[in-house]
């Protein structure tokens, strides 16, 4: 009798033990415990897998995560990343290397030459061993962030970019065929669609790729032919900022979503007490695949839309925030939710909050924001990721990406953003990073893909800039494919 007593007690024990483990890791947006006691040295989870892509990349290689830069289909996982960037008289000719500070003036922004422009050399590279090496597919030399990148169900590749050398107001849409080994690529031009930021996505049901950048200029272009469908401007300036950094979300019911961050107008730099550049978070979306835009509570928004928040579209950051650096990081879409992350921060004084913030479609507001103190994922770039086939959602971002303590930190919502937990710790420590992001599809075999740039001091042109790629498994288990899943079946 008393044998069985120690047993059952025994029992209560360890059951007691495991329920403080799992309250142990429920962090982060929920806050409970303090972020050094939550994010140990051990190792949580499956094993986060960096790989070298290039060893002497551009300190932007990977610039920013407001657009997709890695896909994987069936030919292997493909990536884009900036190579180099130069200053030259035109292409190819008389350049030196924008990282050398006798070549550009960080102070200026600009070429020491004055009849020099920069030139960005980029790469396509592709992986057929799962992301453990990586080859070059494809080198272009153009005034252009990072392209875009995009994939269909035959494992064509698709890839955006801007032109900006020598007065260029133009992007293009290029396609690499799987049937042509992914060599010579087709291109489209898209007038007037200028600017560093830029974003791209790919609707196959309806035939189409959407592109949108900071010119405020919105292209529909047909897959078959890459022939241009339709170009309107879709946002304009307000008062106060204006449209920068577009993300854009292809739901499972084929509904495109558009968020951007604003940045201000200088003219209100003396009411902020400060300079910092971004105001707000904005989005909106479409439901007919870019033909008409509207709230989410169906009123029809008409084009040219005002773009900050005097204008019609909601706003996701508090009004407090205005006068901080207020920078989406990443969002997306599952079921009748829409999950928001973003960073608000001062330099001085010295303020950062992690923001997570769930809107509910449904009710057309938002019914979930926090930002606890002291949390350990404080990260300017970062991925969200998900597969209709699954009921999780992951977020990929860093924990102290400024400095040499830098780790990659996977969280976990197994119930569509009302609780997470942390699934994933990268290697500890890394040196300092930049711009992590990721595709928002978990790959079909299970992974969470992304890239970012590390180095050891991004300020010195004698350190190495890295471009990398990582994975991590997800451990999802596609249960239910092919299920639209509502907060109703999650929560």
């Amino acid at each position: 009798m008393l044998k069985q007593k120690a047993i059952i007690a025994r029992q209560w024990i360890l059951r007691l033990i495991c329920v403080a483990a799992m309250s142990f890791l429920v962090i982060w947006f929920r806050g409970d415990l303090p972020p050094r006691a939550a994010l140990g040295q051990s190792q949580v989870g499956p094993p986060v897998e960096l790989t070298m892509v290039d060893p002497d990349a551009h300190a932007g290689a990977t610039f920013q995560s407001h657009n997709q830069k890695v896909v994987a289909n069936a030919y292997g996982i493909f990536m884009t990343y900036l190579h180099k960037q130069q200053c030259c008289l035109s292409i190819g000719n008389s350049c030196c290397d924008k990282d050398d500070p006798l070549c550009f003036n960080p102070t200026t922004q600009s070429c020491r030459d004055a009849g020099k422009e920069i030139t960005s050399t980029w790469r396509l590279s592709r992986s057929t061993d799962g992301g453990t090496t990586f080859t070059t597919v494809y080198e272009g030399e153009h005034g252009t962030a990072p392209p875009a990148v995009e994939t269909d169900s035959q494992g064509n590749i698709y890839l955006a970019r801007t032109d900006w050398f020598q007065g260029g107001l133009n992007s293009h849409v290029m396609r690499f065929l799987a049937s042509n080994n992914f060599q010579n690529p087709t291109s489209t031009t898209l007038t007037g669609a200028w600017g560093t930021k830029f974003t791209m996505e790919i609707d196959e049901a309806r035939g189409q790729l959407y592109f949108f950048s900071n010119s405020n200029k919105f292209f529909r272009v047909r897959l078959s032919d890459l022939a241009v469908i339709a170009e309107y401007q879709l946002l304009r300036n307000g008062d106060s900022a204006s449209m920068q950094y577009p993300y854009f979300y292809l739901d499972d019911n084929g509904h495109l979503y558009l968020a951007w961050t604003t940045q201000r107008n200088p003219a209100l730099n003396g009411q902020c007490g400060n300079d910092h550049w971004y105001w707000s978070i904005q989005f909106m979306r479409s439901l007919d695949g870019g033909v008409t835009w509207v709230k989410p509570n169906g009123q029809r928004l008409e084009p040219p839309i005002l773009a900050d928040h005097d204008g019609p579209t909601d706003e996701i950051t508090p009004i407090e925030e205005r006068c901080m650096n207020t920078w989406l990081s990443t969002f997306l879409v599952k079921g009748d939710k829409i999950h928001f992350v973003y960073n608000a921060h001062t330099t001085s004084p010295r303020v950062s909050r992690q923001h997570y913030v769930r809107y509910d479609l449904a009710m057309s507001r938002i019914d979930r924001t926090v930002f606890p103190d002291n949390i350990s994922v404080e990260t300017f770039s970062g991925v969200l990721a998900t597969r209709r086939s699954i009921k999780e959602i992951f977020f990929v971002g860093m924990r102290n990406s400024g400095n040499t303590s830098s780790r990659i930190v996977v969280l976990k919502s197994e119930d569509n953003g009302l609780t997470w937990r942390v699934h994933a710790l990268g290697p500890n420590p890394i040196s300092p990073t930049y711009a992590l992001g990721g595709s928002p599809q978990v790959t079909s075999d299970g992974k969470i893909i992304g890239s970012y740039t590390e180095s050891e001091d991004f300020n010195d042109p004698t350190k190495p800039k890295l471009a990398k790629f990582f994975k991590v498994a997800s451990l999802a288990e596609p249960s239910r494919k092919d299920v639209v899943f509502t907060a109703g079946d999650l929560e």
